[in-house]
């Protein structure tokens, strides 16, 4: 009998970031648009149950496929339209930015940090919204 002990339905406390400084954003913006689009394709791929793209993240998962498909099917994996309506839409309950703010507040509490960070400095979504 399996037994749910944690679960993030109705949330967005997972997640799965590019972290790059400033100066790549002003001096590579398209080599990173170019980046994500190439992540949303392999994301469509996954989310769409490709059996290539599957095995290909099982083995990365180190799993079968069977077992891969298994895991997948219980995760919502952002695509970039995702990315833009939900987690970079500060109008929608889930979006990436209630993450953030949790992130800081760890940061500053677990004294990773000497000064409690301003959320604005911890992201750049303009990547995202123009690919």
């Amino acid at each position: 009998m399996e037994e749910i002990i944690f679960t993030t339905k109705g949330t967005n406390l997972i997640a799965d970031v590019l972290v790059v400084r400033q100066k790549l954003i002003e001096s590579r913006r398209a080599d990173l648009q170019a980046y994500l689009r190439a992540i949303d394709k392999g994301v469509k791929l996954v989310n769409s149950g490709d059996e290539e793209a599957i095995k290909i993240a099982a083995q990365k998962l180190g799993v079968t496929p069977e077992e891969a498909k298994e895991q997948i099917a219980g995760v919502k994996i952002f695509d970039l339209d995702s990315n833009k309506s939900i987690a970079f839409n500060l109008n929608h309950p889930n979006n990436a930015m209630k993450n953030f703010e949790l992130t800081a507040r760890a940061a500053y509490d677990f004294k990773i940090v000497p000064k409690p960070l301003e959320l604005k400095s911890l992201y750049d979504d303009s990547i995202v919204k123009s690919t």
